[in-house]
């Protein structure tokens, strides 16, 4: 995540982190899979389109370069809003192209690429060379994300054991919200020694 953190490599976390948890117990799966899909936004089509279009694998940039260019031809004339609601997902997927039912979803082009024109995905499917467009770049997760990870891999270090783990993160979370917040620098005054 820290290494791959851009917007086209979101829906590659999604299906590493769903394949790294059929190792788990039944009972935790029911947990996890929950949580996997009510904040899976990453694993919505145009997503999964997006990270398509940058694959390192030919067939798969040819493959999504020609599901935006159908999307497209058919969405020319609709103007409506459209609903970002998460998919079912497929749990058993062998790839991240394979966790959503492409036949059963009407397939939108990602609103990032609106400005690149069908000449460009054109190519791509005739030269089945990289896309030279580039979209912008966004993070896929936010920087409270980067701070749990960093607390857990800190804990995991620190302490042995799930409890002792658990409660290095509790009494972590304990002690920064206990500590004084500040708008500005300006604001601190620390305390005199003898006022202690």
């Amino acid at each position: 995540m820290k290494s791959k953190h851009s917007l086209k490599d979101g829906s590659k976390h999604v299906w590493h982190t769903i394949s790294k948890s059929r190792y788990l117990s039944e009972e935790l799966k029911g947990v996890v899979d929950g949580v996997i899909c009510r904040n899976s936004i990453f694993a919505h089509l145009e997503n999964i389109l997006l990270c398509m279009l940058k694959d390192e694998r030919p067939h798969i940039r040819e493959l999504a370069a020609r599901r935006i260019i159908k999307s497209r031809e058919l969405s020319s004339n609709v103007k409506s809003v459209r609903a970002l609601l998460p998919l079912k997902l497929n749990f058993e997927a062998a790839d991240y192209t394979e966790m959503i039912d492409w036949s059963s979803i009407t397939i939108t082009p990602p609103p990032i690429l609106r400005d690149i024109s069908i000449a460009v995905f054109s190519s791509i499917v005739r030269d089945n060379k990289n896309p030279e467009c580039d979209f912008d770049h966004f993070p896929c997760h936010t920087q409270a994300v980067e701070l749990c990870v960093k607390l857990v891999t800190e804990a995991s270090t620190e302490a042995y054991g799930f409890q002792n783990r658990d409660g290095f993160i509790r009494s972590t979370f304990f002690s920064r919200s206990i500590m004084p917040e500040f708008d500005r620098k300006a604001n601190f005054k620390p305390l005199r020694a003898d006022s202690v």
